[in-house]
């Protein structure tokens, strides 16, 4: 039976407006008015405090960010992919398909056909003229399209040589070493990072201006925890890769909201409660103005010292009769 107020420790609170937490001042309580505009604001509302007001926040199992309007607006979380280099260095690795003069290995000349044309033969080669060996190999065929746009066909293979033999193709081949995993493979392209195998993909760009790089982990951001290893890259949900920096994935504060208690400012009873709120509702009408009493208007003139019997002509009284439960 009065005000429904707040603590006087209490400058601002928050409310939940859908998954978000709103910023509240606390307006001036000095008057009667204040009093009554607060506890029309928060009587109907659970209200909150929360305990660590970081720039970002984790609380009751949501990250959220504050805003511009002192807010807090929720975050939604993205799974991100975790990519490490792989050391390979692209061009001590690389074949070509190379055109060779067949020699006599006796005498060393050059073997010629009955036609009398010299023998040619097709090997791939390093760059040591090293002939291929039976391994894995990332193949790299660069193309110009019809606008003169390169494009590069890209596809990881295992290839069995025949001294040095395979198909003939301007590609370019690249071995991986000895021990190399060829499980979950990634090459950039573009703003995106795919993934090798023996499906041939269409890349923007030369895999071998890159790193080559192997998926490691998977890391769900906004988060509480750091990264347990800094990766090289990060991959969202569309494969748009990203470089980490904690500027860039700040971690998240844990804090608490707690439920602000309300307080009952100096009780009063039904009719006082009412009368401040018809004369709140009123207070721009000075020549209006009500008394809510249990006493008849003869005993609050008399109360007043107004039983002067021509105070009718100055004021004018009404008697409402209230009933509390009508």
């Amino acid at each position: 039976d009065g005000y429904c107020g707040l603590d006087g420790s209490v400058d601002h609170y928050y409310t939940k407006e859908g998954d978000d937490y709103k910023y509240n001042a606390v307006p001036p309580t000095g008057s009667w008015e204040g009093k009554f505009a607060l506890s029309e604001a928060i009587k109907n509302k659970e209200l909150y405090s929360i305990s660590q007001e970081e720039e970002r926040i984790y609380v009751d199992g949501g990250y959220y960010i504050k805003k511009e309007n002192r807010g807090y607006e929720k975050q939604g979380r993205i799974n991100y992919t975790t990519f490490e280099a792989e050391e390979f260095n692209w061009n001590d690795n690389k074949y070509k398909c190379k055109t060779s003069i067949v020699k006599d290995p006796e005498t060393g000349a050059p073997v010629t056909d009955e036609d009398g044309i010299i023998v040619t033969i097709d090997t791939w080669q390093d760059n040591n003229n090293e002939l291929a060996k039976n391994g894995y190999y990332i193949y790299v065929h660069k193309k110009s399209t019809a606008d003169s746009t390169l494009i590069y066909k890209v596809k990881l293979l295992y290839i069995e040589f025949n001294d040095g033999i395979w198909k003939t193709d301007l590609a370019s081949l690249y071995k991986l070493p000895e021990g190399f995993s060829t499980a979950d493979l990634y090459v950039k392209n573009g703003q995106k990072i795919v993934e090798l195998s023996e499906n041939e993909i269409t890349l923007d760009n030369d895999p071998a201006d890159n790193s080559i790089y192997y998926k490691t982990d998977s890391w769900l951001y906004p988060s509480t925890s750091p990264l347990f290893r800094i990766p090289d890259l990060l991959a969202d949900p569309d494969s748009k890769w990203h470089l980490y920096s904690d500027w860039e994935y700040p971690i998240f504060m844990e804090t608490m909201a707690k439920k602000i208690a309300k307080v009952s400012n100096d009780p009063h009873t039904v009719y006082e409660k009412l009368a401040v709120t018809v004369n709140y509702k009123y207070s721009g009408n000075n020549n209006l103005k009500f008394i809510f009493t249990d006493k008849s208007v003869d005993e609050v003139l008399d109360v007043c010292g107004l039983n002067n019997p021509d105070i009718s002509k100055y004021v004018h009284l009404t008697n409402l009769e209230y009933s509390k439960n009508s």
